[in-house]
């Protein structure tokens, strides 16, 4: 929707392949809870796990809170 400010290399989004994704809990029933993204988001977490893809889970962040965000961990060095 081009709400991103960051320009190509600034953001794991912006990269072909893509280094991040977003996602939202399926199906929708009007309730996107914290605890709905906080479950997808471990199973994510563990599936990298068992491929061995260290990832990073944007709820987990402290600056700011991007519980639908998962990334590459230390995308920025592997550029």
């Amino acid at each position: 929707d081009g709400k991103s400010k960051a320009r190509f290399g600034q953001s794991p989004h912006n990269f072909s392949p893509s280094l991040a994704f977003d996602f939202v809990p399926w199906p929708f029933t009007g309730l996107w809870t914290s605890a709905r993204f906080d479950h997808i988001a471990g199973l994510f977490l563990g599936c990298g796990l068992g491929l061995g893809i260290s990832l990073e889970w944007g709820g987990n962040w402290t600056t700011i809170l991007d519980k639908p965000h998962i990334q590459i961990a230390g995308w920025k060095k592997e550029i």
